[in-house]
């Protein structure tokens, strides 16, 4: 069957690559994964706040606690689904095949960053409906008060309408390190032969990286994580009804250029390595 409609072969380039993720186990893992872990977060944030003297106990707050260790979650496996990306197909055969193909190499590869992109997205929102359900069910999405013996005190720190929009910012904010991660890995896989030696590269690869971060900028864990991260601190300062709460800190363009940089290079850094290599000798 010629891999070809139309419009040229990458759309149906693009169908086959997405479907072959949505069929990969690890995928499925990963989302349930990181659903459970922003389930978890969010119920240990809940369950902190009950032991508070004044408690400000609200699902925005559950929402901002569980992203941290849902979205680090959805990191690790995006990276993992990246490294197998072009690996897995060299080590399986596929990927010679593949590239007789009309599309070439940077059909292949745009159509693995694109399905690439799409997986982190759902990992990403799967940690965000974890952290939400936990949040829902537990406190409520309502006005920030403070409370003492189950009672308010004072008019409500911030209004469920206000924190609800900023929710839906920080949600949207979310997948983009996530991606960046996946895409990181796709540049490591353009590397390898084999889908193991590729995902120890890309697992390895995380450490010097996160040095280097650190180095760079302290506290923070990597550089295209960190805006992001930042902004959830915001968001849950203001869940939380802290003194020094302050929405205009949060690093709202950093938190959407530096991880769509990065995301944007690391394909393009797989597109050029895989031009480069001799696969088809």
């Amino acid at each position: 069957m010629s891999l070809s409609t139309p419009f040229g072969s990458r759309p149906v380039l693009l169908g086959l690559e997405c479907r072959a993720m949505g069929a990969r186990r690890l995928l499925r893992a990963g989302l349930l994964l990181a659903a459970a872990a922003g389930a978890a977060g969010a119920a240990k944030g809940l369950a902190a706040s009950a032991g508070e003297t004044f408690p400000v106990r609200n699902g925005f707050r559950a929402l901002a606690e569980g992203l941290g260790p849902g979205l680090l979650v959805a990191g690790l496996v995006a990276l993992l689904l990246g490294s197998q990306a072009i690996a897995s197909d060299a080590s399986e055969g596929s990927l010679r095949a593949t590239l007789l193909r009309p599309a070439g190499r940077g059909g292949l590869v745009a159509a693995k960053a694109a399905a690439l992109a799409g997986a982190g997205v759902a990992l990403a929102l799967a940690a965000a409906v974890g952290a939400a359900l936990v949040g829902g069910i537990g406190a409520g999405f309502g006005d920030v008060v403070v409370l003492y013996e189950g009672s308010p005190v004072g008019p409500p720190k911030q209004t469920a309408a206000l924190m609800l929009g900023r929710a839906a910012l920080v949600v949207a904010l979310s997948p983009l390190p996530v991606v960046a991660a996946a895409e990181l890995g796709l540049a490591v896989s353009a590397f390898f032969d084999h889908a193991g030696s590729a995902a120890s590269a890309a697992l390895f690869l995380a450490v010097p990286v996160t040095l280097v971060s650190w180095l760079a900028v302290p506290g923070s864990d990597l550089l295209f994580v960190n805006p992001p991260a930042r902004v959830v601190d915001a968001f849950r300062s203001l869940a939380a009804a802290s003194a020094t709460a302050d929405w205009r800190q949060a690093p709202l363009a950093a938190a959407a250029l530096v991880p769509g940089t990065t995301l944007l290079a690391a394909a393009l850094a797989a597109g050029a390595v895989l031009r480069r290599r001799d696969i088809l000798a």
